[in-house]
């Protein structure tokens, strides 16, 4: 039985692949699947060990834990992992990485993953 909480997450991913999702491609090595993901730029900062504060520019992406499956099987991200979202005619690509000592993706729910990337390069125009 779902929880009211799950349900709202539910409904608000519902609302928000509807209105701002879009078709990516997730890889793991030889592994992929397209997904719908919605896509978040955001800064973080990070201290850098040395009582420096870093800023860091990422690309998160918000994607639902059960659509997740590489090769049948259901998984979470990993370091390494990629991105290629297209958008006017070029294909960005993406890594998973965190910025500083924060992990490379947390639960929003637990039904839903903010996967941070960052971008590796691009192809196309």
């Amino acid at each position: 039985m779902a929880t009211p909480i799950a349900n709202a997450a539910g409904a608000l991913w519902h609302t928000l692949s509807r209105s701002c999702g879009q078709s990516v491609t997730y890889r793991r090595g030889e592994f992929s699947t397209v997904l719908t993901a919605v896509a978040d730029s955001k800064q973080y900062e990070a201290d850098n060990g040395y009582g420096v504060l870093e800023t860091y520019e990422c690309r998160d992406f918000l994607i639902p834990t059960s659509e997740l499956v590489l090769d049948g099987a259901a998984v979470l991200p990993q370091k390494g992992d990629r991105i290629e979202e297209a958008r006017e005619g070029v294909t960005y690509l993406y890594e998973c990485m965190a910025p500083g000592v924060l992990t490379h993706y947390r639960f929003m729910c637990p039904s839903l993953l903010r996967i941070h990337t960052k971008l590796v390069g691009t192809s196309g125009a």
